[in-house]
């Protein structure tokens, strides 16, 4: 259960000369030559205050499918986290299996290859100085775990619909500008033949365009294996209008009709405590 960097070459330090934050993103295709385990993919840093636990990367998720093999997964990663200015930070992509494994079992990183290269594992970081105005990057996550049983199929619902601090994000802005908002999650499901659906839910400017659907979405499977996290990354750009209040909001579905007896959930693990971060965020571009 001890997490390995990924690759010597998938590390770097950065040093920033304000305080900030910094976006990190992974992505990486994910599989398994051995059925029975899945993969799970983290980002590290250390220095400064981290890690915040010892031996545990900041961001982390885990990729399917339980029941096959040399079936990849683009598995993408995402964290925020406060950089302090002239303090070096070694950031690191990391991984393990979701479970002990014996000497047999391996997981794997790559697909491919195409002339020889396989596909690319990338590991990013990119840094949003804090400049004293309005925050232009605005990060709702959770590490609770949910679940929503006997879902329609139709009607999507708030993921977190009882926490004080809900997925949702609020903001405005004096002047027209962008916003590019992004979802990671890790879904699953109990029950085979149902897949996951998560959506970025838009109110305010307009919006939403179609009554109580989101203005973005995808779909997670695997249709026929249960109890297999996918590391679902969804994005979208918004034009915000000047002077306009919007709240954006996580949503989720199943793709059709679930009996009573079934569920869909999001967050993996748990570590400890804390299950792999669900997260939505705004990056919000030219906006004051």
């Amino acid at each position: 259960m001890l997490w390995k960097t990924l690759d010597g070459g998938l590390s770097f330090q950065y040093t920033p000369c304000v305080n900030g934050l910094a976006l990190l993103t992974g992505n990486v295709d994910l599989w398994t030559s051995s059925a029975g385990y899945n993969q799970d993919v983290g980002i590290s840093v250390s220095g400064g205050a981290y890690p915040t636990h010892a031996g545990q990367p900041e961001a982390w998720k885990e990729s399917g499918g339980f029941a096959g093999t040399f079936s990849p997964n683009a598995a993408f990663v995402q964290g925020m986290v406060p950089l302090t200015a002239n303090t070096t930070y070694t950031i690191t992509m990391t991984w393990k299996a979701n479970k002990a494994s014996p000497a047999s079992a391996t997981i794997w990183a790559g697909a491919g290859p195409i002339n020889g290269r396989f596909s690319p594992t990338r590991l990013s970081l990119q840094f949003i100085p804090s400049t004293g105005g309005p925050p232009s990057l605005l990060d709702a996550a959770s590490t609770r775990q949910y679940t929503l049983t006997h879902s329609d199929g139709v009607h999507w619902q708030d993921i977190d619909i009882t926490s004080a601090t809900p997925l949702r994000l609020q903001f405005q802005s004096t002047t027209s500008c962008t916003a590019v908002l992004t979802a990671n999650a890790d879904l699953w499901t109990d029950t085979a033949g149902y897949n996951q659906d998560v959506g970025v839910a838009i109110l305010g400017g307009g919006y939403p365009t179609v009554a109580g659907q989101p203005e973005a979405w995808k779909e997670s499977g695997g249709f026929a294996g249960t109890y297999s996290p996918n590391a679902a990354f969804l994005q979208m750009v918004l034009p915000v209008a000047a002077n306009t209040p919007y709240t954006v909001t996580l949503q989720w579905k199943a793709n059709k009709a679930m009996p009573a007896s079934a569920s869909i959930w999001t967050g993996a693990g748990p570590i400890g405590p804390e299950y792999s971060p669900t997260r939505l965020t705004a990056q919000l571009l030219g906006c004051s």
